[in-house]
C-alpha cells in the first residue's frame, strides 16, 4: 500500500493521469488513513476524481495552527513555544480567515504599518513575520499546502541593537524601592550578571558553582554551554537563596 508517514501524519502516493500524486491524508491514525487512501483510489479508477489545488481549501489559521501543533510544540522549548503562540495570536487576528493562496505582500505591508501604529517593536514585528514565513516554508516543502511564500517578498524592520545607556545608581535604587522583595532579588541579579529574564528563571542549582563563583548557562541558540563568572553582589543573592534552600530541606520541604 502506498502509505507512508511524514512526522505523525500519514501521506498517500498514487498514479493519476500518468503521473505520481503525493497527498496528505491529514490524519495520524493509520486505519483512517487507509480508508481515505482506498476511497481516493476508487475515485481515480472511476474517473470521478478531479485534482484541486489544496490551497483553495485552507486558510492562514489552518497553517498557523498546524505549525504550532506539529512543529513548534514538539521541536521547541516550552518557553519558545509559548512565545510562538503569542506571536501567532497577532497574525491570526489579522489573517486568520484569509485563504493561503490569497495572502499578498501588499497585505503584509499593511499589517506592518498597523502593528507599528500599535507600538510593536521592530524585533517583535520581525519575529511575527519570521514565524509566518517559516510556517509557509513548511507548508510548501513538507505539507504541500501552498506553492508560494509571500513573506519572502517583505522587507524586515530595521533593528538597532546598540545599547543606549545603563541604569544610573539613582534609577536602580528607585526601581528597587518600588519592587516587592522577591522581584528585587531578580533585578539585582540581572543587573550584575547581564542575564535575561528567561535565563534567570530557568536557572537550577546544578548550574551554580558557589565555590568557584560561576554559573553555567545552558540552551543557548547555538546549543553551547557558557560559563559566567559571578561578582560579589550577585553572589550575595545566590548565597541568600542557598541559605533559604538549606532551611527548607532541613524542614522537610524540597525546593
Amino acid at each position: 500500500m502506498a502509505l507512508y508517514r511524514r512526522g505523525a501524519i500519514w501521506w498517500m502516493r498514487l498514479s493519476y493521469q500518468g503521473r505520481q500524486i503525493r497527498k496528505s491524508t491529514d490524519v495520524t491514525d493509520r486505519k483512517l488513513a487507509e480508508r481515505i487512501y482506498f476511497k481516493l483510489r476508487g475515485l481515480v479508477a472511476e474517473g470521478t476524481w478531479c485534482e484541486r489545488p489544496v490551497v483553495q481549501q485552507r486558510q492562514v489559521k489552518d497553517l498557523l495552527e498546524r505549525y504550532l501543533r506539529d512543529h513548534s510544540a514538539p521541536n521547541k522549548a516550552a518557553m519558545t513555544h509559548r512565545r510562538d503562540r503569542s506571536l501567532a495570536a497577532h497574525l491570526l487576528r489579522a489573517f486568520g480567515e484569509v485563504p493561503l493562496d490569497q495572502l499578498r505582500p501588499a497585505r503584509l505591508a499593511e499589517y506592518k504599518a498597523s502593528r507599528r501604529a500599535q507600538g510593536a517593536a521592530p524585533q517583535t514585528l520581525n519575529a511575527e513575520l519570521i514565524l509566518l514565513g517559516h510556517a509557509y516554508k513548511l507548508g510548501m516543502r513538507e505539507w504541500e499546502w501552498v506553492t508560494d511564500n509571500p513573506v519572502l517578498r517583505i522587507a524586515k524592520e530595521k533593528v538597532r541593537n546598540g545599547i543606549e545607556r545603563w541604569l544610573t545608581p539613582e534609577e536602580e535604587q528607585r526601581l528597587l524601592a518600588v519592587s516587592p522583595p522577591w522581584l528585587q532579588e531578580i533585578i539585582v541579579f540581572a543587573l550584575h550578571t547581564g542575564m535575561r529574564r528567561g535565563e534567570i528563571l530557568n536557572l537550577h542549582w546544578s548550574h551554580v558553582d558557589l565555590s568557584r563563583h560561576t554559573l553555567t548557562i545552558l540552551e543557548q541558540k547555538n546549543d553551547a554551554r557558557d560559563t559566567l563568572p559571578v561578582n560579589d553582589t550577585a553572589m550575595e543573592v545566590l548565597l541568600a537563596r542557598a541559605a533559604v534552600r538549606g532551611e527548607q530541606h532541613r524542614g522537610g520541604v524540597r525546593q
